[in-house]
């Protein structure tokens, strides 16, 4: 059953967005964390994770785009991206990667951790 379309305005999407990324699990974001990494997203079922990747500008996309490159999910453009954010599942996990300028990277959640940044080109 699809959720209410009332659900789909942007005022609740964000507030329901915000409540998903109160109660994600970070995803680690140590110097030594890459999402290249084999079993960098942990293979428990049914969690939602958050991961914050680096803009350095509003519609940056080339460190979630290396992040989507690395899982496999796409790698010929990134799709999909609501505000900077983008949700997918993998390994039967929800994953919400926010980017450093979205506003959703004031949320607790993700505020005062360093953003992921992947080995890319400069444009």
């Amino acid at each position: 059953m699809l959720p209410p379309i009332d659900s789909m305005f942007p005022a609740a999407y964000d507030n329901n967005l915000n409540k998903l990324l109160s109660s994600a699990k970070l995803l680690s974001h140590d110097s030594s964390a890459n999402p290249c990494q084999k079993g960098y997203v942990p293979k428990s079922q049914g969690s939602v994770f958050v991961i914050l990747y680096q803009q350095d500008k509003l519609d940056d996309v080339r460190h979630i785009q290396k992040i989507c490159s690395c899982l496999k999910l796409w790698d010929l453009g990134v799709r999909g991206l609501y505000k900077g954010v983008l949700r997918f599942h993998y390994n039967n996990n929800h994953i919400i990667a926010v980017g450093s300028l979205s506003p959703f990277a004031q949320n607790k959640v993700v505020s005062d951790i360093e953003p992921i940044r992947m080995k890319v080109q400069k444009t």
